[in-house]
Formats: structure tokens, C-alpha cells, sequence
């Protein structure tokens, strides 16, 4: 930590990046770094499409006109995702509807030769319905039509989504800390 510090005082680090590094201990966060945020999370990835969920052909490519209800549907059911409409990182959005409703959404944030699903997330009413296995197995597949490998982050502490990103066949794994300097 006293590496980025260093940084920081020269301005190479600047307060409010985020820094993201191989998992640290408790101990690893003490010292002259001043950290406002800080994450555990797991880089996963799958070499192969997951099996087929009931519900995955659901599963579409949003449009521009979906974009007031993908804001309804993030801001209500992930409100601290990074990843929004508007974001320039993301490629393409993915959804679920329920009538004329948009029920679950994903964002496709592949880069580098790798696709990268990011923002999953599921309406509070419609959660244990099996809509994030459907659209996490959708949206994979349709990256491994481009992509030799999907990859997905998750948060340590949200051990369903761990354990349902495992099942569909997220195995490779990196553990990472995400540091937000203050």
C-alpha cells in the first residue's frame, strides 16, 4: 500500500480511482493509502456455453427504446451498478420481459477478446423465479458465438450468485480487491 500511496502523492494515483489487485487480507489494507471504498469480488470465467435454463430463450438484445425501462429496472433492482444505460463501456444490453414489462437485464461489456457480462441483475418481485439463471445462460451464449471465453465478476458476499454462476459453468476463477482511494 505504500507503493500506491507513493503514486498518489506523485499523482500517478488519483483520489476516487479505483484500484483493482490480487485479493488482500485485513492487514494488506492498513497503512498510508487512504481508502473510501473497498470490495472483495471473484473474476470468473466459463470455457464453454452453460447448459440451457428453463426461460433462456427469453432471453433478447435490447433496443433503444427499452432504455427508460432498463433505468427503471437498474435503478430499482441494482442501484449501485456500475454499469448503466448511457455507459460507453457497455456493447450491447440483454433483457427479459414479463408481458410489457422488462423484468431482468444484462450488459455485454466484452473487450480484448473476451466477453464480459456485467450488471446482472432481477426485479425484487420476480427474484427466485429462475430469471437470473435464464438470463446469465442466454447472454453467455450469445457471447460464445463471438468469444472463446465469457467472464463475469461477483461480489464475495453474494454467495447465491456465486453458487448459480458456478452451476452454468463459471469455473476459472482469479480473487480480486477493488480499491476506491479517498
Amino acid at each position: 500500500m505504500e507503493l500506491f500511496a507513493a503514486l498518489l502523492a506523485q499523482g500517478v494515483v488519483r483520489s476516487g480511482q479505483w484500484l483493482h489487485l490480487p485479493r488482500l487480507g485485513s492487514a494488506d489494507l492498513a497503512g498510508p493509502l487512504p481508502i473510501a471504498r473497498h470490495h472483495d469480488w471473484d473474476f470468473l470465467w466459463a470455457t464453454a456455453a452453460p447448459p440451457h435454463q428453463p426461460g433462456d430463450p427469453r432471453v433478447v438484445r435490447l433496443t433503444a427504446s427499452d432504455l427508460p425501462a432498463l433505468t427503471a429496472l437498474v435503478d430499482e433492482a441494482f442501484p449501485t451498478s456500475t454499469s448503466r444505460p448511457g455507459d460507453p463501456r457497455v456493447v450491447d444490453w440483454y433483457g427479459i420481459r414479463a408481458g410489457d414489462r422488462l423484468v431482468a437485464a444484462g450488459a455485454d461489456r466484452s473487450r480484448g477478446g473476451i466477453g464480459f457480462l456485467a450488471g446482472l441483475t432481477v426485479a425484487p418481485a420476480e427474484r427466485g423465479r429462475g430469471l437470473g439463471a435464464a438470463l446469465t445462460a442466454g447472454m453467455t451464449r450469445a457471447l460464445f458465438a463471438r468469444y472463446d471465453h465469457v467472464a463475469l465478476g461477483v461480489y464475495t458476499h453474494n454467495v447465491g450468485a456465486t453458487r448459480l454462476y458456478r452451476r452454468l459453468g463459471f469455473t476459472g476463477t482469479l480473487e480480486r480487491t477493488s480499491l476506491g482511494v479517498g
